[in-house]
């Protein structure tokens, strides 16, 4: 592989920052204020409502919208791993304060599912590791703020233990107590002294996650067992304690008694590599440096027992193999920057890997959405793909910037197809980006970069959408928001001058109603700034979304705008939901329809009811 030092390749700073971007699309809960992506709202805000625990926020796992616990923790100790090693990549780039703040999303939610009582005990302790029910969130097709479907939660405790996935989330607490250590120590302290209980609990209690939360073995079964998670876990409260200031041998010693030697790929699974390339930094133990390098060049050599493609791309598995290409990539990097490289060959193994998929490849194409040339358009991604429909033929609505897909379902370089259908391929996931961020933060530091100051659909000034939530998804396709502040054409403020067009839509139906869709589009070359539409309907509204009912008198309504969605650029459109309690005729249509003030006629349903998938 030819060094790759001297010129870098991409703009690495801006997969980064797009990276960083895909988390926030996957956010789950109630929403920041400054939230820049502007298709997603609140969600699921009763999450742990059935068992009296407030288990919202967190991540949503991947092209679904369960919250499995144990992926997200191995996903967040990935990511504090990146800032740890590679801070100055972060920085280099102004992308530090948002890596640290996806960080938080997720240990947030840790604390949450983790409930001590508040006693010195652990034997009452509780986590919380799942929200969703597996199958049923699998058969709904659409964008987490339309679920309606119950979403219940999972536990384990002394009597059902899960030291997998306690011992992971340990390490995401221990890994993001060091991420934050010097830019807010006491939040650091916290998460350290929640690791230490946490891991406590998953070491006295020991038993493998799956098998006491079933809906999560079908779905993310802990093959690899628990072991591995007790010695991962007590390496990073190992790094934990060292970076707080103190001394240990404690924590070192169990994750010696624990470590059983790399193999396979580093993933939400399985973690005995990275155990041993922490092993291998923290004592210098030959049997660690010797295990470590044994198994990276499985993947690093031509011939080392790793498939290669044509174009170099290590190929392990058909399901989401570049993940695992990610993951071992900024494993090689970490290992070769800090303690051997044997003259380039891991350092410039991870670079090709990741410039593999950032498009240097034969395809000449992108793995990662919406950066670089012919990047995927359709990943397997229900709020993205803004249909009800996962074979509808029209491509993705939303770009899911910065998401890597699967990638290659075989070891040749063109079995790849950009189909949303195709999830072995197309699917995306917390996982998928963990280790590939802290690999772009790597090229950052070694490359420089530079984040971008305009994304199409985003919104980089800190002024996003409120979050109050829109369930159809929709939001303003520009990137929008009200950079003044709202404009409520009922709060005293003469709304502007509209040109525009309103089409109105069925998404779904069933015996006593359906679900409408209504797109207002902005047609004028003057940006809309507050909208308030007016129809007669022959049905009745029960409730609505992406817009407030400001007045209803008979089938006569009035809608005005809700705060985070008056702002409609020229060219740009908005969409509100709401449910009707008529299918009986279906060719709908809404009937003297004013947009501000402003009549636009007649508008016919203009599109059958495509049901959900």
């Amino acid at each position: 592989m030819d060094n790759l030092k001297t010129q870098p390749k991409f703009n690495y700073g801006e997969a980064l920052q797009k990276s960083n971007l895909f988390y926030m699309a996957q956010r789950s809960g109630k929403l920041p204020e400054d939230n820049p992506i502007s298709w997603r709202g609140d969600s699921a805000l009763n999450d742990g409502a059935d068992v009296g625990r407030d288990l919202t926020g967190g991540y949503f796992d991947a092209g679904d919208h369960v919250k499995f616990g144990f992926p997200m923790a191995s996903s967040m100790t990935m990511l504090g791993w990146g800032v740890e090693q590679y801070r100055k990549g972060y920085e280099k780039v102004g992308q530090l304060d948002e890596t640290l703040a996806n960080i938080k999303w997720g240990t947030d939610y840790i604390l949450k599912a983790y409930d001590d009582k508040g006693t010195k005990t652990i034997q009452d302790d509780e986590f919380w590791g799942q929200v969703g029910d597996g199958q049923a969130d699998h058969n709904f097709w659409g964008a987490p703020e339309d679920m309606t479907m119950a979403r219940p939660a999972f536990k384990v405790d002394a009597a059902n233990p899960g030291s997998d996935l306690t011992g992971e989330s340990a390490a995401a607490l221990a890994s993001a107590s060091i991420a934050f250590r010097g830019t807010d120590n006491a939040y650091a302290d916290k998460l350290l002294d929640k690791a230490k209980q946490l891991y406590d609990f998953a070491e006295t209690y020991k038993g493998a996650y799956s098998d006491s939360i079933t809906d999560a073995g079908k779905f993310y079964k802990s093959f690899s067992g628990y072991k591995d998670e007790l010695a991962w876990g007590a390496a990073w409260l190992h790094k934990a304690v060292k970076a707080a200031g103190g001394q240990d041998t404690k924590y070192l010693d169990k994750a010696e008694s624990y470590y059983n030697g790399p193999g396979g790929s580093h993933d939400w699974d399985n973690k005995t590599p990275g155990t041993a390339v922490i092993l291998a930094q923290e004592t210098g133990k030959r049997e660690y440096v010797q295990a470590t390098e044994s198994w990276l060049d499985t993947w690093a050599n031509p011939s080392g027992g790793i498939p290669k493609t044509d174009g170099g791309l290590a190929w392990s598995t058909q399901w989401g193999s570049l993940r695992h290409a990610a993951n071992v990539s900024f494993l090689a990097g970490i290992y070769g920057d800090t303690v051997n490289d044997k003259g380039g060959k891991y350092t410039d193994f991870a670079e090709s890997q990741i410039n593999y998929m950032l498009g240097d490849n034969p395809r000449n194409s992108s793995y990662v959405v919406g950066f670089g040339e012919n990047s995927p358009q359709n990943p397997h991604h229900r709020g993205s793909s803004g249909t009800t429909n996962l074979n509808d033929p029209n491509p993705n609505k939303y770009t899911l910037y910065g998401a890597l897909v699967g990638g290659p379902k075989q070891a040749d370089d063109f079995a790849y197809e950009d189909n949303r259908g195709d999830y072995i391929a197309n699917e995306v996931a917390l996982d998928y980006n963990a280790g590939f961020t802290g690999a772009l933060a790597r090229m950052t530091q070694e490359f420089g970069g530079k984040a971008l100051t305009e994304i199409p659909g985003i919104n980089l000034d800190g002024n996003g959408n409120s979050g109050s939530g829109n369930p159809d998804g929709g939001g303003n396709p520009d990137g929008g928001g009200n950079p003044d502040g709202g404009g409520n054409p009922g709060g005293g403020t003469d709304p502007d001058p509209i040109i525009g067009d309103v089409d109105f839509s069925v998404r779904s139906e069933w015996n006593t109603g359906f679900t409408g869709n209504v797109e207002i589009t902005n047609t004028g070359d003057q940006a809309i700034n507050g909208w308030k539409l007016e129809f007669t309907a022959p049905f009745e509204v029960n409730d609505i979304w992406g817009g407030n009912i400001l007045s209803h008198e008979g089938n006569q309504y009035t809608i005005e705008s809700a705060e985070w969605d008056g702002f409609i650029a020229p060219g740009a459109s908005i969409e509100l939901g709401f449910n009707g309690s008529n299918s009986d005729n279906m060719q709908l249509a809404l009937n003297n329809v004013e947009l501000n003030d402003v009549p636009i006629g007649t508008v016919d349903q203009t599109a059958a009811s495509s049901g959900i998938v």
